[in-house]
């Protein structure tokens, strides 16, 4: 995405509207959660890969989407390894709303404190438009 010199702030940073314009019209799946795991946001690719609307992932856990075909063990590493403020990268087989399964790659960020809050979990892929190759295949 071009962005015009004359939008960014004289300190380098863009303003805030916009950033949330780039999150939302993102063709990856963003997904944003508190540290409780509960669902804070979600953009429009979030809502087309998995059939939500926002609305009914707001205020929700990930595990919405859970399939049952991940091993449990993936889920205490992932959720360890974002809670320390890491990158935790992997394949997931999530669940539809229509019920159906899609393989995804996933990269999940726990992020820091900002301005004393507790930190969110930032689940950003920036693979995930081309690695979900098997986004339109069902997983039985």
């Amino acid at each position: 995405m071009f962005i015009p010199d004359s939008l960014a702030k004289a300190d380098g940073h863009l303003p805030d509207n916009l950033i949330i314009k780039v999150l939302e019209e993102a063709a990856n799946s963003i997904m944003i959660t508190d540290p409780g795991g509960q669902i804070l946001w979600v953009n429009r690719a979030m809502q087309k890969l998995t059939g939500y609307a926002p609305n009914e992932l707001i205020g929700k856990n990930p595990r919405i989407l859970k399939s049952g075909k991940n091993p449990p063990q993936i889920y205490q590493d992932l959720w360890n390894t974002i809670l320390a403020g890491n990158y935790w990268q992997g394949e997931l087989i999530n669940r539809k709303k229509d019920g159906s399964n899609y393989k995804q790659f996933d990269v999940l960020k726990g992020m820091e404190k900002i301005a004393g809050k507790p930190p969110v979990i930032e689940n950003y892929d920036p693979l995930k438009e081309k690695c979900a190759y098997l986004q339109n295949q069902n997983i039985e």
